[in-house]
């Protein structure tokens, strides 16, 4: 897989993707909730028990001038989320990296898997051809050594190749 100084950044990255994306592009970033009536609810990945309930929360990153940047997918326990935390999610469009950043979360991330593949379902969402190629890296993020999430993100490939006019 050939990818560019910043595609290799963003997919070993273990902070807050959107301020990076920002920070290189200089475009402002937009998140916008949508429904996924259907996920895998990876147990083995979560550490979860049975009675543990799980929520998906799936979004769409724009930027002002790039348009779409991602697409994510989150599982999450939301009962190991402080209640503040699980609240903001719920009502807002913000971004979870930022939420934790702004209330000082401490978080650990793994990334579980990085790979390339064609856009298909999540060509209409990124604006490109179905045969597109996408990269798509999945990490876990940890509180209190017990994971808390698993996010999926789908970024456009040739988004990053070169730093946008």
């Amino acid at each position: 897989m050939r990818l560019s100084p910043l595609q290799r950044t963003m997919m070993a990255a273990d902070g807050t993707l959107s301020t990076l994306i920002e920070a290189y592009t200089g475009d402002t970033l937009s998140i916008r909730k949508l429904d996924v009536t259907s996920w895998p609810h990876p147990n083995a990945v979560l550490d979860r028990t049975d009675d543990e309930p799980i929520e998906t929360r799936a979004v769409l990153i724009s930027g002002e001038r790039l348009g779409p940047v991602l697409f994510a997918v989150t599982t999450l326990v939301p009962g190991r989320l402080d209640g503040s935390i699980r609240e903001v999610l719920e009502r807002t469009q913000t971004a979870i990296g930022k939420l934790m950043v702004s209330r000082k979360y401490e978080t650990f991330r793994e990334v579980l898997n990085v790979h390339m593949e064609p856009a298909l379902g999540h060509a209409r969402l990124l604006g490109v051809a179905p045969d597109a190629r996408v990269l798509v890296r999945t990490y876990r993020i940890f509180r209190n050594g017990r994971p808390l999430m698993a996010i999926t993100e789908t970024f456009r490939y040739e988004r990053f190749l070169e730093l946008p006019e």
